[in-house]
Formats: C-alpha cells, sequence, structure tokens
C-alpha cells in the first residue's frame, strides 16, 4: 500500500475530485434513493402514459406561463434603463401563448411535441451519419454511422 492509498488519493486527480468522491460515497443513499424514484417515475410513466403526457404538458405550460412572466419583466426592467427591450416582452407574449394552448389544448401540445421530437431525431441522426463518413478513427465509425441510422428510423 502506498502513501497515496492510505491517505485515499489517487497521483494525478485534483483534490476536488477526492473530494466529491468523499461526499458521494457518504451519501450513497440519497443516489440510491434517487435511482429508485427514478425506477419508480418511469414505472408510472409506462403504465399509466395518459397520464405522464398530461403532467408533462401542464409542466411545461407552467413553464411558458411563468418564464413569460419573468421575460415581460426584464423587458420592463429593459425599457426603463433604456435598453433594448422589444425582443423581451415579444418572448413573453409568445411564451403566454404558447403556455395557453398548453393549457387549452394539450392534445394538440403533445402532438406538436412528437413532430419536433421526430423532426430532432431525423436532423441528428443525418449529421452523425454523415459525421461517421467523416471520422479518421477507423473504430468507433460504425457505431457512430450505426446511432445515426438508428436516429433516422
Amino acid at each position: 500500500m502506498t502513501m497515496d492509498d492510505r491517505m485515499g488519493t489517487t497521483p494525478g486527480w485534483p483534490a476536488s475530485d477526492h473530494a466529491m468522491s468523499n461526499l458521494l460515497a457518504q451519501n450513497w443513499w440519497a443516489i440510491a434513493l434517487r435511482g429508485v424514484f427514478a425506477i419508480i417515475f418511469g414505472i408510472i410513466a409506462l403504465l399509466m402514459p395518459g397520464a405522464a403526457l398530461l403532467a408533462f404538458v401542464l409542466l411545461f405550460a407552467a413553464y411558458m406561463l411563468v418564464d413569460g412572466v419573468f421575460a415581460i419583466i426584464a423587458g420592463v426592467r429593459a425599457a426603463q434603463r433604456h435598453e433594448r427591450w422589444g425582443w423581451l416582452i415579444f418572448e413573453g407574449i409568445l411564451d403566454f401563448i404558447a403556455g395557453g394552448i398548453a393549457v387549452i389544448w394539450p392534445v394538440i401540445t403533445i402532438v406538436a411535441f412528437v413532430f419536433l421530437m421526430g423532426a430532432w431525431a431525423i436532423v441528428t441522426g443525418a449529421l452523425l451519419f454523415g459525421a461517421s463518413f467523416r471520422l479518421n478513427i477507423p473504430h468507433g465509425r460504425w457505431l457512430m454511422a450505426l446511432s445515426g441510422a438508428v436516429s433516422l428510423i
């Protein structure tokens, strides 16, 4: 056993990494509890997808409404300081509209989320697939191409 092993340090590791590792080791139960709650949440979402989707939509709506309030407050404060404020007010109004649509028409909001995720998967898949052919390193190229193809599909 080396002196570093007895002191609980590893050569080349910053002291902050050791402090974080010690903190995580002391609070292992909190990390385990977080994992258990994540598993329970996932099971509930799988067993009750309608309720989970509605909860996500309502959470999005609440976020948009609160974000709209803060954007308008920031716009008003910017106007008082004679700074640019128009886009902040415009953002706040759009946030209110998006939040209102999510509350009034949650199904349309879910459909919009699905289209957004689909478009995101297609774009990132195409970019990953294309980037895999430009990758100079032969190992890992097939994994990148595979992940791009799966995302496209």
